[in-house]
């Protein structure tokens, strides 16, 4: 249990380092959750984008990432559990999930925000 707390608190620390990248590059993003949600995995909209753009963008600069919702990784449409957590229109198309874990570096979350900021561009 001791090892579990100490993992979350691991990624939780990488999540606030590439989200506090996004705001300070002024990357307009909604963090998507509904409540208590797992560290390790971090839910991203982006306005106006398109999440299959953004994933093959993310995967031409090496990171691999998923779209939508967990709960509905087959659907190629905006996610029903996206729709009903309340995600802005605007955002919902520009969902991403980033997964981490406590093998992942303070330097890995820098540079998929770098990556983001590259392929997003200041809005």
């Amino acid at each position: 249990l001791e090892s579990i707390e100490s993992n979350y608190q691991a990624v939780e620390k990488l999540n606030e380092t590439l989200l506090t990248k996004l705001e300070e590059q002024k990357i307009s993003f909604y963090k998507n959750n509904f409540g208590p949600s797992m560290p390790h995995v971090l839910n991203l909209a982006f306005p106006n984008e398109n999440h299959d753009l953004l994933l093959t963008k993310l995967d031409l600069a090496g990171f691999a990432i998923s779209t939508g919702s967990a709960c509905d990784t087959v659907n190629t449409q905006i996610s029903h559990v996206i729709k009903a957590i309340g995600v802005p229109e605007e955002y919902a198309a520009g969902t991403i999930r980033i997964s981490l874990s406590k093998d992942n570096t303070k330097e890995e979350a820098e540079n998929i925000a770098t990556a983001l900021v590259r392929i997003l561009g200041k809005k």
